[in-house]
């Protein structure tokens, strides 16, 4: 019975724990910051102005997204996570970066980053 027991309850946590971590990545999460090559904070204002305005993605599920810039422009994504690390999918472009808590962070050309922050 104890057996039986045990393993219920390891079948329960195999198959919730993986829901859990899916259901982190939901919802929209805007552009908070910048890095530059250089490792200096860099203007998100003026980037997002450049670009046609606030840069939003917006996870879907599934690992499906979509990315926008501004009310009109939007663009579907896809993503893959493996632990703490994601892999964004865009016009056949793949970014790596991690999930820390409820930020996401994309690493690009040397020490410039990207970092988009759950509100």
């Amino acid at each position: 019975m104890k057996k039986i027991m045990v393993l219920m309850v390891f079948i329960l946590s195999v198959s919730v724990l993986p829901a859990f971590g899916a259901a982190q990545l939901t919802g929209k999460y805007p552009l908070t910051a910048m890095i530059d090559n250089n490792g200096k904070p860099a203007d998100v204002k003026q980037f997002q102005a450049m670009a046609g305005g606030n840069i939003v993605l917006e996870f879907l599920g599934g690992g499906k997204c979509k990315m926008s810039a501004g009310k009109d422009e939007a663009g579907s994504c896809a993503y893959t996570l493996d632990g703490n690390k994601i892999t964004l999918t865009v016009a056949g472009d793949k970014e790596a970066g991690v999930v820390d808590g409820n930020k996401i962070i994309i690493s690009g050309e040397g020490k410039s980053k990207m970092i988009y922050e759950k509100k």
